[in-house]
């Protein structure tokens, strides 16, 4: 069973899916993930399954930025490892991944 901060960790990037799907509401969200259920088990457990749009509402209303900020942070120096010495083509143009992916984390002040 996971723990709680790991399930925590995995209800925030639900909601971060649902949001980069265009997800309107948390029943939205809970549907697009039942939806691409088989691609999410790809890089999270989900020993619980897909949390209703209830819990996804819970975990949104407690979320604290900086919680979400460290995750997506950990999250994308995964990534990067993943992608090392890797190219990808973004609008149409090969870019070093490491670069392009710290590029989106800057915000995050990596």
């Amino acid at each position: 069973m996971l723990s709680s901060a790991k399930r925590y960790s995995e209800d925030c990037i639900l909601l971060l899916c649902g949001y980069l799907y265009d997800c309107e509401d948390f029943e939205d969200v809970y549907d697009c993930a039942c939806d691409k259920e088989e691609v999410l088990r790809e890089f999270l457990e989900l020993s619980c399954g897909i949390p209703s749009y209830d819990t996804l509402n819970r975990v949104f209303r407690c979320l604290v930025y900086s919680h979400l900020a460290s995750l997506l942070v950990n999250w994308g120096k995964e990534i990067v490892g993943v992608l090392n010495q890797k190219r990808l083509i973004v609008e149409g143009k090969y870019v070093d991944a490491n670069k392009f992916v710290i590029e989106l984390l800057n915000p995050f002040n990596v």
